[in-house]
């Protein structure tokens, strides 16, 4: 079972996402006071209302994901900028070493599986009282 604080974290970052990708911008409190109501007489009743382009959502080209988790271990979580680093680190070692590279899937999945086993190594040895040093 995931933590609460991990499960409201996740759907904050969902609703985040929601928002930042919906079509239609909500109004803020500071939008609807900054943007006096228009009387009957001043708008023709046959006449579209055009939609400010300074309240539009950005374009999907600009829009791009900062960071993703992809593990959670018990109470902590591994993300994508963590593991693309480690399998850079790893791509280039074994470029060094001269050995025959797996697909970059391959490589990245027991990349992922060695790093949740070392995570779960430290939080156990945290839980046992064994002080570990890196």
């Amino acid at each position: 079972m995931m933590p609460a604080s991990i499960r409201f974290l996740l759907a904050g970052i969902a609703a985040a996402t929601l928002h930042a990708c919906s079509s239609t911008p909500a109004k803020t409190p500071a939008a609807a006071q900054a943007a006096p109501a228009k009387s009957a007489a001043q708008t023709p009743s046959t006449a579209t209302a055009r939609p400010d382009p300074r309240l539009a959502p950005p374009a999907a080209s600009r829009v791009a994901p900062v960071d993703r988790i992809v593990a959670v271990v018990n109470d902590e979580v591994i993300t994508q900028n963590d593991l693309s680093v480690r399998v850079d680190l790893v791509a280039k070692q074994l470029q060094r070493q001269g050995t025959q590279m797996p697909t970059s899937d391959v490589l990245s999945r027991q990349i992922l599986e060695r790093m949740i086993n070392d995570l779960l190594q430290v939080q156990l040895a945290k839980e046992t009282g064994i002080k570990v040093e890196l």
